[in-house]
């Protein structure tokens, strides 16, 4: 109502209709609101309510849904008055207002019978889809079944092939039980056969024993001329190694006699390169001792040519001397020449002021 909604209020009227309980304002307590200013309400005086929502408070209280409790000044009171007081004025506006209350809450009902009835769909979906996830997971069993009924299958079939497998193997076994007794009986035959072989061996062996002794004895004999031969054969190579050994001395002597010879031969030919070396040292000193000579004699001439170069220089540094002597003499003499002159200028300059000063007098 703070809110002058009336959607809200019609909202609550309905609820009320559909659960029987009837719905109390007491007026007191709005004036209460708005006078001590209570947050939620955001009327600051009670005849700001919106006038439909007053008529539709008057229309519900006449229709006994609503129960209005009025305060000692009433404004509803007033107000449902001057309602009452216009009605027969507006009856074709009440009725259509009624109406349209009327068919807001028929519209509100309709909605909500709208809604239960897309929430009962939504359930019914909800259903199908758990009777489909149902069907899908029994065809899910019935195929794991048939499988399994398929695996079972093959296992009797397995189990009947191996039945079968398993009577061939008897038989097979059976048909090797007589081919054993057949081998045994050939067998017992061959050791009958390899008994009689073995006694001929015997004997053959005792005939070879007795040719192996004969054989022993030559073997004996033929080894003591073995190593009659062999003694024989060590000394002859006894002496051969001597002999050998006595070439091989013999062949080191003649080397050495004939490294002695190369030696002394060597030895010849460094002396005969060192005399070589020797007279080519002794011809350089002599040709080093020539240029030292030489060597000296043009030192010689370059000190005599630097004494001689020497007195050259002392002589002009006489005559510089002298020639410097001459021009100082010279200065000396040109001063002296200056400064007779400037006392004969000064004598001059004298005589000239004394005439000058002769002839103003005489003036």
């Amino acid at each position: 109502m703070q809110y002058n909604n009336i959607e809200m209020f019609k909202l609550l009227v309905e609820y009320s209709i559909e659960k029987g309980i009837k719905l109390i304002i007491d007026e007191n307590d709005i004036e209460k609101m708005i006078s001590e200013k209570y947050y939620l309400c955001k009327l600051r005086n009670i005849s700001e309510i919106n006038s439909k929502f007053i008529e539709l408070i008057n229309f519900c209280k006449n229709k006994n849904i609503i129960e209005v409790i009025f305060s000692e000044n009433s404004y509803f009171l007033k107000k449902f008055n001057e309602i009452n007081e216009n009605k027969r004025i507006e009856n074709e506006n009440r009725d259509y207002k009624i109406l349209e209350i009327e068919n807001e809450i028929k519209k509100i009902k309709f909605e909500k019978e709208n809604k239960k009835e897309e929430k009962n769909e939504n359930e019914n979906e909800l259903m199908k889809i758990e009777l489909e996830n149902e069907r899908k997971a029994e065809e899910k069993i019935e195929n794991e079944n048939e499988i399994k009924i398929k695996e079972l299958e093959n296992e009797r079939k397995a189990k009947e092939k191996i039945k079968k497998e398993n009577e061939l193997m008897k038989i097979e076994l059976e048909e090797e039980r007589k081919a054993k007794e057949k081998i045994e009986k050939e067998n017992e035959s061959m050791k009958k056969e390899l008994e009689e072989e073995r006694k001929a061996k015997e004997k053959i062996e005792k005939e070879n024993e007795s040719m192996k002794k004969e054989l022993e004895e030559e073997r004996k004999a033929k080894e003591k001329i073995k190593k009659e031969n062999e003694i024989k054969k060590i000394e002859l190579e006894n002496e051969r190694k001597a002999k050998e050994k006595i070439e091989k001395e013999n062949e080191i002597k003649i080397r050495e006699l004939e490294n002695e010879k190369k030696a002394k031969e060597k030895i010849e030919k460094e002396n005969e390169l060192m005399k070589k070396e020797l007279e080519n040292e002794r011809k350089a000193k002599e040709k080093i001792e020539k240029e030292n000579e030489l060597m000296k004699k043009e030192l010689e001439k370059e000190r005599k040519t630097r004494e001689k170069i020497k007195k050259e220089n002392e002589i002009k540094i006489k005559e510089l001397e002298n020639e410097r002597k001459t021009k100082e003499k010279i200065e000396n003499e040109n001063e002296l020449m200056k400064k007779e002159l400037e006392e004969e200028k000064k004598e001059k300059e004298k005589k000239k002021r004394g005439k000058i000063r002769k002839e103003e007098l005489y003036n």
